[in-house]
């Protein structure tokens, strides 16, 4: 799986979640800032992703999912995890899931997030752990 991230700013970073038949979802994550955790996207290089429970998962569909996937391997940082959001206020350094780019209050946003989220889920549901190369 790759992450390609196609346009930064200096305020937010915008990439696509891509398999080999193409791409799952838009992904929403911090700028760089020197991979300072909870406010920077993780460096590029290939990273391992593991099938997790998450307390936030749980909350977000109100107890109806309790899983994720979290990147391992990122430097100096743990506890990235897939994650539903809109904007950059919805992260601490996490990759977010999303269908279609919007707008909120002229800050950039992601829409249909839980909708891509459970999307990406079924796309993963017969694998534990993938390799995922940033780039």
């Amino acid at each position: 799986m790759i992450l390609k991230r196609w346009w930064q700013r200096i305020d937010v970073t915008y990439g696509a979640l891509i398999d080999y038949m193409g791409p799952i979802c838009l992904i929403l994550e911090p700028p760089w800032e020197d991979n300072k955790p909870d406010l920077s996207c993780i460096p590029a290089g290939l990273y391992e992703c593991v099938r997790v429970k998450s307390e936030l998962i749980k909350r977000i569909f109100e107890g109806t999912r309790d899983e994720t996937f979290e990147i391992r391997g990122v430097p100096d940082r743990e506890l990235i995890r897939f994650h539903p959001g809109n904007t950059v206020k919805d992260t601490k350094g996490c990759p977010i899931v999303a269908k279609c780019l919007g707008k909120y209050d002229a800050v950039a946003d992601l829409e249909r997030s839980k909708i891509a989220f459970m999307e990406l889920m079924e796309t993963l549901k017969n694998l534990d752990k993938f390799t995922l190369h940033v780039e």
